[in-house]
């Protein structure tokens, strides 16, 4: 949805959830006023997100982890993990480890940086990375695999003034869930990031 240069314009979602596909921002207002986003949700059919369970940490000899079967992923000529969808590539190179039983982030792991090369697959959705150390997954660790960049927010607002957004809630976005820039007047209730 690019909205750019409207006035007195309100977008009601009656409790909508947008699916998006592919790499794109979601929702823009460029140089506008006085609009309001009101009611519904955006996620993506296809996050660019991977999402793994360890399944066996061997210290110096790498990890085995399990590729959650919603993941499009290929191993390349070159043995390495890529995820892709409509449009897009990736081979990511961080993440946040979860706890299995509490899904709370797992101690003193903050954002994770390792290799994905030298993969090799070892089962139908198991691939073994022994360049991938990291002493602190255990197994049944979950990890969000992501990259770095951070292309498309789910939100840009840039050049407006007095923009309101109501209940509306980003649960997924390749970029921040909203990035707003030389515009005054915001106002958020019931916005949410998920």
């Amino acid at each position: 949805m690019a909205l750019e240069g409207f006035n007195n314009l309100t977008i009601e979602g009656n409790g909508a959830d947008f699916i998006f596909h592919g790499q794109m921002i979601p929702v823009s207002i460029l140089r506008s006023s006085k609009c309001t986003l009101k009611d519904f949700s955006i996620d993506f059919a296809n996050p660019h997100i991977a999402q793994v369970r360890i399944v066996k940490n061997e210290g110096d000899k790498g990890i085995t982890f399990d590729v959650e079967p919603w993941v499009k992923y290929r191993v390349t000529k070159d043995s390495v993990f890529e995820t892709y969808g409509d449009g897009w590539k990736l081979h990511p190179s961080s993440g946040i480890a979860f706890e299995e039983e509490t899904r709370h982030l797992v101690y003193r792991t903050s954002d994770l940086s390792y290799s994905i090369k030298g993969i090799c697959k070892v089962g139908e959705n198991t691939l073994y990375a022994p360049l991938w150390k990291d002493s602190r997954l255990k197994e049944g660790t979950i990890v969000a695999m992501r990259s770095w960049n951070r292309p498309t927010p789910g939100i840009f607002i840039s050049n407006s003034k007095d923009i309101s957004l109501y209940n509306v809630k980003v649960h997924y976005a390749q970029g921040m869930g909203l990035l707003a820039q030389l515009t005054e007047n915001i106002t958020f209730d019931g916005f949410g990031f998920a």
